[in-house]
């Protein structure tokens, strides 16, 4: 079985390289997927097989194969289930960030982990991506980013000491942006060798999410600032928070080009014009804090949050013609 569906992964991965989502004109509309182990979600993933995994500060990770009507919690293994971020790599395996535990790793689904620590300096671990050509970016609360170019097996150091690195995003040339919590966004054009802070127009420096549409507009979410759009690869920001009534954004998801999603303390909201005019999209939701999204190989969009559980599209949000 597990066969099988790794050969389905492999062709999900050609497609995804060929095909563009577009955004659907139906309003969105969510439901409540079955409990899962912890409320608090903070990271949401769904690897090559379709296999959504939800990663909770207060109960480690779990997985759903059936798009979020079962959950299986894959804490057998696991002695910390604080989980700040979770990552399912494009080579196959799972990759955990844990708060006091370091970076565990798993080759089968979740089902056995082993902690891959070699080279890190601080077990901390807050975020985690994975850039076009495989190598793994991970962020640490104040001991900086560190990258591994065999899977999450070692580590090396590749600066920003003292940043409280909360999430890390990667463009489509592999210009790799953080945002941290108490020093706005950096950016590196040459895989962590060099850094520099951008954050020219932005009136909060505390960021909790950054996300790259597929025309290189950049969007960071703030706590305290609302959000922020950069054309220019980050190096000005400019305020986009039309429309949306609080200015504490916990997370970001590109839908298409000028189409994204902001989960707030107050539910999520949507742009279709790159942010110039933000609509409310909260039908089937209670009065929630968003933490994270994630997006389906069929469209359908899945979201976490602080106290609610998991959340999905009643229908797919997006075309993937």
């Amino acid at each position: 079985m597990r066969a099988s569906r790794m050969m389905w992964a492999v062709a999900m991965l050609i497609m995804s390289l060929v095909a563009r989502p577009a955004v659907s004109s139906a309003e969105i509309e969510w439901k409540r997927t079955a409990p899962l182990s912890g409320r608090i979600l903070q990271s949401l993933a769904i690897d090559g097989t379709g296999s959504i995994y939800g990663a909770t500060f207060d109960g480690g990770v779990s997985r759903s194969d059936d798009n979020g009507q079962t959950w299986t919690s894959l804490n057998s293994n696991p002695e910390n289930l604080n989980i700040f971020d979770v990552l399912a790599t494009r080579q196959g395996s799972v990759l955990c960030a844990t708060f006091g535990g370091g970076i565990l790793r798993s080759h089968d689904w979740g089902t056995s982990w082993e902690a891959v620590n070699e080279g890190l300096t601080n077990n901390e671990v807050l975020a985690l991506a994975e850039t076009p050509d495989g190598i793994i970016v991970a962020g640490t609360a104040y001991a900086g980013i560190f990258i591994s170019r065999d899977g999450g097996g070692s580590w090396t150091h590749a600066g920003l000491q003292g940043t409280f690195a909360k999430d890390i995003t990667i463009g489509a040339d592999g210009t790799i942006f953080v945002g941290c919590s108490d020093g706005g966004v950096f950016r590196s054009l040459d895989t962590g060798s060099s850094w520099a802070r951008v954050n020219i127009g932005l009136t909060s420096t505390d960021v909790w999410s950054v996300a790259c549409d597929p025309e290189g507009i950049v969007y960071v979410a703030t706590n305290g600032g609302g959000i922020f759009r950069s054309a220019d690869n980050g190096n000005t920001w400019e305020s986009v928070n039309t429309g949306i009534p609080t200015q504490n954004i916990g997370a970001l998801v590109v839908l298409g080009s000028g189409s994204v999603l902001a989960g707030t303390t107050e539910g999520v909201f949507q742009t279709l014009n790159g942010g110039e005019s933000w609509t409310r999209a909260c039908s089937g939701l209670p009065q929630c804090s968003v933490r994270t999204f994630a997006l389906g190989s069929d469209g359908t969009i899945y979201m976490g949050t602080a106290g609610e559980g998991v959340f999905r599209t009643t229908k797919p949000a997006l075309s993937m013609k």
